[in-house]
């Protein structure tokens, strides 16, 4: 809410939330399904669609989500309104549920679920895409689905798994898609990282193979719970959308490496058009802490080394296009590269918080080096002249970041024996106001530019 204040958005000023396809096409979408809602149009056919058409192929790509019903608690006239507020609440979940995730696989204090849970919910991903608004729905579960399938493999049980993940394909089934075809990769590296006692507690044989078993059994039934949106979806794509382009599998790379480095720093927009970058900043806590995981000596090595590969991998779908082809649904995105870039935001901040959560036992002055280095890699960005790395919204408030910070941290993290337990103490909440304040203020900054590039109404 602070961000569309910031930008003027009403009540604040004269601007709403409709950008690009939220303008040109989404709002009318909702429209309509405020009248099946409220006044019983009809969900599976439209005479309102050119000539007639079906709806319900519209409706299971663009409009599924559960929260789309808040367009149908106020007026009509406040359409625009209503769409601020879903976006707000979608952003506020996205929170929730890495808070939750965290909560529930790393027992973290309240203080530093709030803190990092910013650093997720208000990265630049979400910021600059929730204008598609259904894409959202994925960000949120994400967590739900890693913490169901971590139930599975160690437990067998698969409610929350199967729960998650049929209804991630249902809120839109492009985008769980891509959850799906991460989940086949993943599956292997978290496998690898439990140690023998966390993945077969029982000491089963073959515990790999039912494993492996149970996943793909469990997640062919969230895909077949889905199928009431998967197939109206196949049959409104039939009618020509599969064949909107053609793609070419040609190896190429999109990117330049360190040109795609600059995305993670705070300010750095480049565009939403085809020649976009994916958007990495989740705080500059990240590039601060993420280079301290690897070092740390409680992480065990194994799962240093899952990390890793997950990450690379990521980098990699990125800058390769066959694969990244492959991630869209094998076409290349028509503006609005790397979709699935959340899932690189997930996993970057979550080694983040167990970089600082070891910070101690890795050495709380070693985030002074790491700070050095990221303000040598933005004077090096800057010196190469990158047009999305702004003079002063991205390298001095960048090195303002990475000072404030390499301040803060160990400030925050020291702690006296005589100190009594509490929920937080005053120096962890100058550290809790600073993330606030960074992820609102790059918030602000991602909105004019996204504005600047495309314009909201």
């Amino acid at each position: 809410t602070l961000i569309y204040l910031c930008t003027q958005v009403w009540p604040a000023g004269d601007n709403a939330v409709l950008v690009l396809d939220l303008n040109a096409q989404y709002v009318y979408y909702f429209e309509k399904l405020r009248n099946v809602i409220v006044s019983g149009d009809s969900l599976l056919y439209s005479f309102e669609r050119a000539l007639g058409g079906e709806f319900l192929g519209i409706f299971a790509y663009y409009l599924s989500s559960s929260l789309s019903v808040i367009v149908a608690l106020l007026p009509k006239a406040w359409m625009t309104e209503a769409l601020f507020l879903l976006l707000v609440i979608k952003t506020g979940l996205c929170g929730f549920s890495f808070g939750y995730f965290l909560m529930k696989t790393r027992q973290a204090r309240p203080v530093w679920m709030v803190a990092f849970s910013l650093l997720y919910a208000l990265s630049a991903y979400v910021v600059v895409m929730q204008h598609n608004v259904m894409w959202i729905d994925n960000v949120i579960l994400f967590p739900f689905i890693l913490i169901g399938m971590d139930a599975l493999i160690r437990e067998g049980r698969f409610r929350l798994y199967v729960g998650a993940l049929a209804l991630a394909i249902l809120s839109n089934f492009y985008i769980g898609y891509m959850t799906c075809f991460f989940l086949a990769v993943y599956f292997f590296i978290r496998y690898a990282t439990l140690t023998p006692e966390e993945r077969n507690p029982s000491g089963a044989k073959h515990a790999f193979w039912n494993t492996l078993g149970r996943m793909l059994v469990f997640s062919l039934i969230a895909v077949l719970i889905s199928a009431m949106i998967i197939l109206p979806v196949y049959y409104s794509l039939s009618f020509g959308k599969l064949e909107f382009s053609e793609p070419k599998y040609e190896a190429k790379q999109l990117f330049d490496w360190l040109e795609m480095l600059t995305k993670a720093f705070f300010g750095s927009y480049d565009s939403v058009r085809p020649s976009g970058m994916p958007f990495l900043y989740c705080g500059t806590l990240m590039p601060l802490l993420l280079p301290l995981y690897f070092l740390c000596p409680k992480i065990p090595l194994r799962r240093k080394i899952g990390s890793l590969v997950t990450l690379a991998f990521f980098f990699v779908s990125f800058n390769f296009s066959i694969l990244d082809t492959i991630w869209h649904g094998f076409q290349r995105p028509n503006w609005l590269n790397a979709r699935f870039a959340f899932m690189f935001v997930f996993f970057a901040v979550l080694c983040t918080y167990d970089a600082f959560r070891y910070l101690r036992e890795t050495g709380v002055r070693k985030i002074g080096v790491t700070a050095m280095l990221s303000v040598a890699l933005l004077l090096v960005m800057q010196a190469m002249e990158y047009k999305n790395v702004d003079d002063f919204l991205t390298v001095w408030a960048g090195i303002f970041f990475i000072a404030a910070y390499a301040v803060c941290v160990p400030f925050a993290l020291r702690r006296s024996d005589k100190e009594p337990v509490s929920l937080y103490n005053n120096r962890e909440l100058l550290l809790v106001m600073l993330i606030l304040f960074e992820t609102v203020l790059n918030g602000v900054a991602m909105t004019y530019s996204l504005d600047a590039d495309v314009s909201f109404t």
